[in-house]
């Protein structure tokens, strides 16, 4: 389609241009050969049109001949010509005439275009190596020689295309799915221009990662200091390795100038080398590391110090004197041998003892041995050394450290003077760690020796001695001066008041440690690398703002000594920007509790930490105890009236307490729980013709009564199930002990039950109706008592006067009755828990009723009250019950 329009275009200005030169012949036109598209580098295989322009009369009927390299090449009608798929053979000038009949213009100018192979891409590893392990770093590089940025590139694994862009494909962390074969390739945008697959990479994954293998050369159980000692260490799989070296501890890395090395040597061992070594291989540009290799425990023991004793007793001796010089071991192996030397020169005595049998001025000097292992480096120190003279005595040097200061730290300067109190013309030689490793002097004449920085190297024991004479000779060694040089003490820096995230006006105490607590040391603080004023171990902020908020550091120097420690850790502290706020919860968030029942709150601040817990109660200022302060929790365990009111609580932390604020209040309301009452549901009227009792359960202090179950107890052991009647029926089958009645209410919603009922007393009704029984069986039998009494006295009296007839007493006092007839109450009389009162005679002699079927039966006397059920601040009566077992 763009080729069409354009050519569409190109005749129309033709067309145009032949209107306005019609008087131009063809011979006088000179075409201009121009590319389509962009000129540049061309590939083969691309499709390449140029485009032939020409200006005249009746230009629309010109034909166009084409030229390559000046040779004709086609003749067209179009002014374009298109090479379709360039070869290698399309390069060359391209040039055209246009043609009318058979005249011919100018030729025009000439293009040239170099056409040539995509070029093939170069497929490398970065990163090293194609077998790696899981989670190692691998990086491919598709290379081009022509580093165009216009180049796309497309990347493959297991043929497979990769969503992957750009020339470099990097896989972080490799697992073994990106195991397989990989190639990659380019294309340039809108061309057909491809380059060539790459050749193919294959990436293989490991399982697992690779474990480092460790020994000790020659396997020696025990090195004595100056051997040499070797550790290996390798990894069977793959290459590329670098090894590291690890001493007492795994993150204890040890120097190592030749890591690509699989040794590591000790070219001299010293009792520092002692410990446990490890060693790990490592490789690539993001390190990828094997796994630790097993410990080899490595043990640097000094070699045993022969002791040189004079045997024969004594040292200034007398010519043609025997002298007898033993050199003894605490290790008394017979594998030693032994070595001798005087003033320095070896002997050819052997064995542990050196005899002079007649001794001579040739004799005279110092005496020493030393011992050693065949075929081993190892070697005792010097013994002691024993000076055999003919002088008085032989002088002994005298060594001080100036200063005198126990420990040195590394660059300080250190001085030693060394001194001969006899004679003169001497020279001084210092000695260090062993009395046969001389210290270089500049300046031997001098009594003084200088170490200007010192260094954890030199560290040790110092020797000094006097020596003069062309043969030289020799003082006795000074006693031995320990130097021990250390680095700085590091500061360690931690926060005494708890926390490092505070809040504004909070204490904040940071305290800078030392394990050299001497009290000499000054303190140095900082706050984000800017110096603070406050000196001391102890930083102390008892008043906490944003502006303290930084990263806090210390250091220590000591006064007049160049001593100054490394900077300690860092510890940052945040400040929040407002105080805290307390949130308070009523667990379960019951609106209402009752009586007796757990009542729990929680209380918390979400921010920082080592909270502790106030609890108030209907005012902030009334605090409650709270044993456990440090539990976010307050429970009450058994509610009361009491305990209603509204709650709030706070947090609090610190030596110096800080409060967070209140939480919001929470208002606890405590209910009375309903209470049970037992009733009697039996009329008085129906005691005497019914053969059962009916006890009603009413449920007190709760509005809606119809929701109740309930549950009965006789003698507090259930009776009824807990979805039990409102009512229950006592009969003689069920109740022939005069048993105690109680029952309660339950319910599914809250409150969910009542508290028991006072116990309803069966004995009482029981009495009461003996009583009843006995005073109407008294009554009737002493009606008909004084009824025949009046017939009998009717028939058997003799006629009187009616002067002398008196009213007859047709009632009986209260003693006839009893002289007459035994009462039926005298068999209950005895009983505890009846105490019946006489009646007045005027009450008995008028015949008063004292019962009727109409008479209330009484629930309770005054010997033998019912129990009320309700609260104490409400009582409420209980009926009776009658017996059935009474006769």
């Amino acid at each position: 389609m763009c080729l069409q329009a354009v050519q569409l275009i190109f005749l129309v200005l033709t067309d145009f241009s032949s209107l306005l030169c019609s008087a131009q012949d063809v011979e006088k036109v000179t075409p201009k050969v121009s590319l389509q598209g962009l000129a540049g580098q061309w590939y083969s295989g691309e499709s390449i049109t140029f485009l032939c322009s020409a200006q005249g009369t009746n230009s629309s009927r010109w034909h166009y001949v084409w030229f390559k390299d000046s040779q004709r090449t086609q003749q067209s009608d179009l002014y374009s010509y298109t090479l379709n798929s360039a070869g290698l053979k399309d390069s060359g000038k391209y040039s055209c005439r246009a043609k009318e009949a058979e005249r011919l213009s100018v030729i025009s100018n000439s293009i040239s275009i170099t056409i040539i192979e995509p070029p093939v891409p170069n497929l490398s590893v970065q990163s090293g190596w194609y077998d790696v392990f899981p989670s190692e770093t691998v990086e491919l590089n598709c290379g081009l020689q022509d580093a165009s940025t216009a180049w796309v590139y497309k990347w493959s694994r297991d043929d497979q295309d990769l969503s992957e862009k750009g020339a470099t494909l990097s896989i972080s962390s490799a697992t073994q799915t990106h195991s397989g074969t990989y190639q990659c390739s380019t294309s340039l945008p809108e061309r057909p221009a491809t380059t060539k697959h790459s050749y193919k990479l294959s990436v293989s994954i490991y399982p697992n990662q690779p474990v480092a293998v460790l020994f000790q050369d020659g396997g020696l159980r025990v090195m004595y200091v100056g051997e040499k000692v070797s550790l290996s260490c390798w990894v069977t799989q793959s290459s590329g390795w670098q090894y590291v070296w690890y001493k007492d501890s795994q993150r204890t890395q040890l120097p190592n100038p030749a890591s690509s090395q699989t040794t590591y040597t000790i070219s001299s061992a010293g009792l520092k080398d002692s410990g446990t070594y490890w060693c790990r291989a490592t490789r690539g540009k993001t390190p990828f590391y094997s796994e630790y290799s097993h410990t080899v425990l490595l043990k640097v023991e000094e070699p045993p110090v022969p002791n040189l004793s004079v045997q024969s007793g004594w040292l200034d001796v007398f010519p043609s004197e025997t002298v007898e010089l033993n050199c003894g071991l605490q290790d008394a192996s017979t594998a030693w041998v032994y070595k001798w030397s005087r003033d320095d020169q070896d002997l050819s005595e052997k064995g542990a003892t050196l005899s002079i049998s007649s001794v001579t001025q040739t004799h005279s000097g110092t005496y020493q041995c030393s011992t050693s292992l065949p075929d081993r480096p190892a070697t005792t120190k010097l013994s002691n050394k024993l000076s055999l003279s003919m002088y008085p005595k032989q002088p002994v040097a005298l060594l001080l450290q100036d200063g005198g200061f126990r420990v040195m730290y590394v660059g300080e300067k250190v001085s030693f003077s060394c001194g001969v109190n006899e004679f003169s013309g001497w020279q001084y030689v210092w000695y260090k760690d062993s009395q046969e490793t001389q210290v270089p002097n500049p300046a031997s004449s001098q009594t003084t020796y200088t170490i200007r920085s010192a260094g954890l190297k030199d560290s040790g024991t110092y020797w000094c001695r006097s020596t003069r004479g062309k043969t030289p000779f020799y003082s006795e060694y000074s006693k031995a001066v320990m130097l021990e040089v250390k680095e700085p003490p590091v500061p360690i820096l931690s926060v005494q008041s708890g926390w490092l995230d505070v809040f504004p006006s909070e204490t904040v105490e940071l305290n800078c440690g030392l394990q050299d607590a001497s009290k000499a040391w000054v303190f140095k603080w900082s706050r984000d690398d800017l110096d603070l004023s406050d000196e001391g171990a102890t930083l102390s902020i008892s008043s906490a703002t944003q502006t303290h908020s930084g990263i806090y550091q210390c250091s220590t120097s000591l006064p007049k000594r160049p001593a100054t420690t490394k900077r300690s850790n860092k510890l940052p502290v945040s400040m929040y920007p407002k105080q805290p706020v307390a949130f308070l919860l009523q667990d379960g968030g019951l609106r209402v509790m009752y009586v007796g029942e757990k009542v729990s709150f929680s209380c918390g601040v979400n921010e920082s930490s080592g909270w502790q817990y106030v609890w108030y109660k209907d005012s902030q200022r009334t605090q409650l105890p709270n044993p456990a302060s440090s539990q976010t929790t307050y429970t009450i365990s058994s509610a009361g009236l009491k305990d209603s009111g509204t709650y709030w609580c706070r947090a609090t932390r610190g030596k110096t307490p800080f409060y967070s604020e209140y939480s919001k209040a929470v208002l606890l309301e405590v209910k009375v729980r309903p209470w049970a009452v037992v009733t009697l549901e039996t009329g008085w009227e129906e005691v005497w013709s019914t053969n059962s009792l009916v006890l009603k359960c009413d449920v007190r202090g709760s509005p809606d009564n119809e929701t109740w179950n309930y549950i009965w107890y006789q003698d507090d052991k259930p009776v009824t199930p807990s979805g039990g009647e409102q009512s229950y029926t006592v009969t003689s089958a069920n109740d022939p002990n005069q048993s105690l009645y109680t029952c309660k209410g339950n319910r599914t919603e809250r409150p969910t039950y009542t508290t028991h009922s006072e116990p309803f007393k069966t004995k009482n009704l029981v009495l009461k109706r003996k009583v009843l029984l006995s005073i109407s069986g008294c009554l009737f039998f002493g009606i008909i008592a004084v009824f025949i009494g009046c017939i009998l006295i009717r028939f058997i009296r003799k006629p009187v006067e009616q002067s002398k007839i008196t009213q007859p007493d047709l009632f009986m006092s209260k003693g006839q009755l009893k002289s007459y007839m035994p009462s039926p109450l005298a068999e209950y009389v005895t009983e505890q828990d009846l105490q019946i009162k006489d009646t007045d005679d005027d009450e008995a002699a008028s015949g008063r009723v004292i019962c009727s079927e109409t008479t209330p039966l009484p629930i309770s006397d005054i010997e033998d009250p019912v129990m009320s059920s309700g609260p104490p601040e409400e009582e409420m009566q209980s009926g009776g019950m009658l017996s059935f077992t009474s006769p």
